[in-house]
């Protein structure tokens, strides 16, 4: 039996997405179809299909639209227009806490290896674990408790 993946999970799905694109993109801004990218994170494997709940999305934007609205909110990305059904969001680019955050070294002692090559592994099939850890290293790395 798997279990139900919480709203957290869901999260780290769709901000590794986010961040990998942005950071893949760095310094161009790029649009970002939000269900394009929940339907490739599904096609994937990446994501399972249960973290698409109508019952949240009924409130308010999908998955992908909030998770990319809180890194803004958060100071990792920005963004410019979006439509309003928070399908496309245009000029998404990270910002320079976001690139610092990305860039930092994983754990001291890692080898070098930054978050930035975390999320490509996961990307190419890491374990969610691994995951759980890169998302929440960088906000660790980023944020800064108000």
């Amino acid at each position: 039996m798997t279990t139900q993946p919480t709203n957290i999970d869901c999260f780290e799905y769709a901000a590794a997405a986010l961040l990998g694109l942005a950071y893949s993109a760095f310094p161009y801004p790029i649009e970002v179809i939000t269900d394009d990218l929940l339907n490739g994170l599904l096609a994937s494997g990446r994501m399972p299909q249960s973290c698409l709940r109508p019952e949240m999305e009924e409130r308010g934007p999908n998955l992908a639209a909030a998770t990319l609205d809180w890194l803004a909110a958060e100071c990792l990305v920005r963004h410019g227009d979006r439509t309003p059904s928070g399908i496309l969001f245009r000029e998404v680019c990270l910002t320079a806490a976001g690139f610092r955050a990305l860039n930092s070294p994983v754990v001291p002692r890692s080898g070098g290896e930054t978050y930035d090559e975390r999320i490509a592994k996961f990307s190419k099939g890491a374990s969610s674990t691994v995951l759980n850890a890169v998302i929440s290293g960088i906000i660790q790395a980023a944020v800064v408790p108000r």
